[in-house]
């Protein structure tokens, strides 16, 4: 009985330290993807900040196109 007792106090410790073993892994899986993600927003918006927007000088024109045959048509 008391050979029993040992080996499930023995086994609870070994679960717990692989228990430690697997959380720590995955807090260092989840920094890295943290950081990957980080990067990536910072990336995006660099790029985004950087890259001229060519749609608002196609909208600025095609604007100006509608309002002269508009107003034309009404004289």
């Amino acid at each position: 009985m008391g050979d029993r007792i040992k080996e499930m106090l023995e086994l609870d410790r070994l679960g717990r330290v692989i228990e430690k073993h697997d959380q720590k892994k995955m807090n260092t899986l989840l920094i890295i993807l943290a950081i990957f993600a980080s990067a990536a927003v910072c990336l995006f918006f660099l790029y985004r900040y950087f890259t001229p927007d060519y749609i608002d000088e196609y909208d600025d024109e095609y604007d100006d196109d509608f309002d002269d045959d508009f107003f034309d048509e009404e004289d």
